[in-house]
């Protein structure tokens, strides 16, 4: 690789982590494409422009761009005569020149970084410890700092502690005990994103018993103007609610923690709308972010899901290889297509086409109804495909920070019997809703 490119490719991308967006970037970024396609005239006419723009004053690495550009052109033409080589010579003196000011703003712009950090690491350790006022001043200082997720779990635990730690209604949700278990493909028997089978420990945590229902959904809905979901005919009441999207299941976990007194979990930023039709969400324009101190209503996590589904003896993180505690599948225990043979997994049986009561089929371990069957239940996780392979003897894994779908478990009454395994992983878009996709809710325990 060529000397200039070694030192475009290492040193410019941190100094440019610290500018601000201004009118001669798009110039700029023109500049580096065409320069890394070997383009380095055209390079050089964009480069030009962006020193003509209106804000190149505050882009003093422009001229080393332009002095790298040039000794490029003068090298490939140094070979065809005296002025040639006389050239490059001159190109080359200027470009070492521009390097060396190039790398006295990188040493000062780590310089004044280090200071910052520094400051900011001795103003949250003050803060840590100084109660609510000292870690809003925290915030308000470094709204951006590396700190900044540490601040607010503990405000979110000095506000619980203020409020009091409301227990969930045990009759709803069940207790799972935390612990290590091998997350994923454990019989070596799955898709490819199920492997490798890796350690994973969760900690404990309460798991609504059943699916959320119509009747709980339609309350939230009348509650804050929110459209209810349609039922497809099937009925609603304590049938699992449908055709709600991931976004939808936030927004519920967060107004149920209001109307109990508890801290939500998920702050979401609607600001940026839909241009088009105000009156109409648009949640690819969304974002999120998760409180994971705070001890409101969630959605539970990937990792959570599959330790709790696969729960033997009253303990998370077994072998079963169905939702119900069992190895394989019959029309007595699971909600899900029997009508093919799938002898190693399941008994063929009827084959219902229909979404039960939350309640119709007998629970796990642990008291979970459903969890393989009847409708397929959202996660928190975004989906990577080889996730496994980067999470081994994660704690509280939390899913793939990269990617655009949105993980779900557990099949429904559609699928047939492999979709209902414990370990089988699906996955969708935030806003994807149909009539066998559901969720029910989580919260922390400890």
């Amino acid at each position: 690789m060529r000397l200039a490119s070694v030192f475009i490719l290492i040193l410019l991308p941190v100094l440019l982590s610290a500018q601000q967006p201004c009118d001669c970037c798009d110039w700029q970024k023109k500049g580096d494409q065409a320069y890394q396609a070997g383009r380095y005239e055209q390079a050089l006419v964009f480069y030009e422009n962006a020193r003509q723009s209106k804000d190149a004053s505050i882009c003093d690495y422009l001229d080393f761009l332009v002095a790298r550009t040039r000794l490029d052109l003068a090298r490939g033409k140094r070979t065809t005569g005296p002025e040639a080589e006389a050239e490059y010579l001159r190109c080359q003196e200027k470009y070492d020149e521009e390097l060396k000011k190039f790398q006295a703003r990188l040493d000062a712009d780590k310089a004044r970084k280090k200071q910052v950090e520094q400051a900011d690491d001795e103003l949250w350790k003050q803060a840590s410890t100084g109660g609510k006022t000292a870690i809003e001043a925290y915030l308000a200082k470094y709204p951006g700092g590396r700190h900044v997720e540490e601040a607010r779990e503990a405000l979110t635990r000095l506000e619980i502690e203020a409020r009091g730690n409301l227990r969930p209604d045990t009759a709803k949700m069940a207790f799972v005990k935390g612990g290590t278990f091998m997350m994923g493909a454990f019989d070596g028997k799955g898709h490819d994103d199920e492997m490798p089978a890796h350690r994973v420990t969760v900690s404990s945590f309460y798991l609504s018993k059943t699916e959320l229902t119509f009747a709980e959904f339609d309350a939230y809905c009348a509650a804050t103007g929110a459209q209810k979901p349609r039922d497809q005919g099937l009925g609603r009441g304590n049938l699992p609610v449908f055709r709600v999207t991931w976004w939808e299941a936030l927004l519920y976990c967060n107004w149920r923690s209001e109307q109990e007194g508890l801290a939500p979990v998920y702050t979401i930023d609607k600001s940026a709308g839909n241009p088009e039709h105000p009156d109409i969400w648009n949640y690819s324009r969304w974002t999120v972010t998760a409180n994971w101190a705070a001890n409101g209503y969630r959605l539970p996590t990937e990792a959570e899901w599959e330790y709790a589904a696969r729960a033997v003896g009253g303990q998370g993180g077994g072998t079963a290889r169905f939702g119900n505690g069992k190895d394989v599948a019959d029309f007595a225990g699971i909600n899900c297509n029997l009508s093919g043979g799938f002898s190693e997994k399941a008994i063929p049986g009827q084959f219902r086409n229909k979404v039960l009561d939350v309640t119709a089929l007998p629970p796990n371990s642990l008291g979970l109804y459903h969890m393989s069957g009847n409708v397929a239940e959202w996660c928190w996780d975004l989906y990577e495909y080889d996730y496994y392979e980067k999470s081994a003897d994660a704690k509280n894994p939390r899913g793939s920070l990269e990617g655009k779908h949105r993980v779900y478990r557990g099949g429904d009454y559609f699928y047939e019997t492999d979709g209902g395994r414990t370990t089988n992983r699906e996955y969708a878009k935030g806003d994807h809703s149909v009539s066998s996709l559901g969720f029910r809710v989580a919260r922390n325990a400890e």
